[in-house]
């Protein structure tokens, strides 16, 4: 995972995604941030086999890891609350400032 992650696929998805444009940047998040994943994935399982005992570095990570979840919801729902139009609805009032997926008119505006 590691040879290929870091190896072949981290020098591509850096040379496409400074190089390649629009498509560049579609084809980098897509088929090739996976397996840079993958390959950080098994670096970090390395890296824990190498060294058994943990010290306080990784015993602050283990920590953030247990929370990682929970705050990854809370924040897509804080968001959500915040930005479509079931909530406050911010999003709409962005404008041309918005991203070209939440241009569309808020499915539930009239509420």
């Amino acid at each position: 995972m590691m040879a290929v992650g870091l190896g072949i696929a981290l020098p591509i998805d850096l040379a496409i995604g400074s190089l390649g444009g629009a498509a560049g940047l579609v084809f980098a998040r897509y088929a090739t941030a996976p397996l840079v994943a993958a390959g950080l994935l098994g670096a970090a399982a390395c890296l824990v086999e190498l060294r058994r005992s943990p010290g306080a570095v990784r015993r602050r990570l283990a920590d953030v890891g247990r929370t990682a979840l929970s705050c990854y919801v809370l924040q897509n729902i804080i968001c959500s609350a915040l930005c479509h139009g079931w909530g406050f609805g911010l999003a709409a009032g962005m404008g041309d400032l918005r991203t070209w997926w939440t241009r569309s008119t808020p499915r539930f505006a009239h509420w």
